[in-house]
């Protein structure tokens, strides 16, 4: 069988190399699936039963409050840029690093 040329790089002694195969659209989509999950179906039965025909209002406000949290996301990630940025961003401005 013959090997990927990741893992030849690897059996030959030297780094292995990873391509870069997933694009901008693509990660976002896979947010996007991660975010809602399959609990979002049962949720929409209870959610019409409390709020009768505005359920429609309460997911307009549930996509802003998840529209700040991933835009919260975005900027700690994007203003500490090594991995885990969000979860770096506590102990960044006191410089304790464990």
């Amino acid at each position: 069988m013959r090997r990927p040329p990741e893992t030849q790089a690897a059996a030959a002694g030297g780094q292995p190399t990873l391509r870069r195969s997933i694009g901008p659209a693509q990660m976002a989509l896979y947010g996007l699936g991660s975010m809602l999950g399959a609990g979002i179906y049962g949720l929409i039965g209870k959610a019409a039963g409390q709020a009768g025909n505005a359920v429609w209002l309460a997911f307009v406000i549930a996509l802003l409050a998840a529209l700040l949290t991933a835009l919260s996301y975005a900027s700690l990630g994007s203003r500490y840029p090594r991995t885990a940025g969000a979860a770096m961003s506590p102990s960044a401005p006191t410089g304790f690093r464990s």
